[in-house]
């Protein structure tokens, strides 16, 4: 069964009322910055992507995280 642990950097998130942009929320401990395609990765960046952490294992730009055949990005697990 899976749980939602709320979204990870730059995430909107609603308690109370308020609402929250970025940071972290739920169960989730995401440091890196969200995956962006505009942005070029080299290999080794760390960006979060659906409630993991991605690492890029060499230079790309606009390869979703776990979702290319070319398999340029490492799941290091959830956050």
């Amino acid at each position: 069964m899976w749980t939602d642990n709320g979204a990870c950097a730059g995430g909107t998130t609603t308690t109370g009322g308020t609402t929250t942009t970025g940071g972290t929320t739920g169960g989730g401990s995401c440091t890196a910055a969200a995956w962006s395609s505009s942005t070029a990765y080299n290999g080794g960046a760390a960006v979060s992507y659906n409630g993991h952490k991605w690492t890029a294992k060499w230079w790309t730009q606009g390869d979703i995280p776990g979702n290319n055949s070319q398999d340029v990005w490492t799941d290091n697990g959830a956050c």
